[in-house]
């Protein structure tokens, strides 16, 4: 006997007006650091990290930017195509992208406590560098835990940015 497979259907919401969208814009401009970067508004979706949470698709320049519509915070950034071009540069430290990496989720996510996470840092020949931190104590969908991950080339760029510690409650 084949058992069937029952999905059930949660309607999307509609996309916010443009005023009720300028605090998520503000948001990813202080956290790009650019206050006069142009953003344009993409698409309302269901965050892949967490399916009950909606977001918001947005694309400035080379990289698109998803918002988490309840908080207006940045969940992702990440290159829009693959054709960004990147500075790999040898010209910082390990430790310096770390103390990099730190910065910018200081000023994307404010107060996350990253000493009280378990650090899973990793790099890719030495030239792309990933610093993340991990929440073992609690699970998004898919028994995935919640992570804050910065990607920072050699040369300083940065290659993407996640955030999913917010999609979960405190357990």
């Amino acid at each position: 006997m084949i058992a069937s497979l029952h999905f059930v259907h949660i309607p999307m919401p509609s996309a916010r007006s443009e005023t009720e969208r300028q605090a998520a814009i503000a948001n990813i401009r202080a956290c790009l650091g650019k206050p006069d970067l142009a953003i344009e508004y993409k698409s309302t979706v269901r965050s892949a990290d967490k399916y009950d949470v909606v977001s918001e698709i947005y694309v400035s320049g080379g990289d698109y930017i998803e918002v988490d519509r309840r908080t207006n915070q940045v969940i992702q950034i990440g290159p829009a195509s693959q054709s960004k071009a990147y500075d790999t540069t040898a010209r910082y430290t390990p430790a310096q992208l770390e103390t990099m990496a730190r910065a910018f989720i200081a000023r994307c996510a404010g107060n996350v406590h990253l000493d009280t996470l378990t650090a899973n840092h990793g790099n890719k020949g030495g030239v792309n560098y990933f610093f993340r931190w991990e929440d073992n104590n609690r699970s998004l969908d898919f028994g995935m835990h919640p992570f804050i991950q910065v990607g920072l080339t050699r040369g300083g760029d940065l290659l993407g940015y996640v955030n999913t510690l917010r999609l979960v409650s405190a357990p």
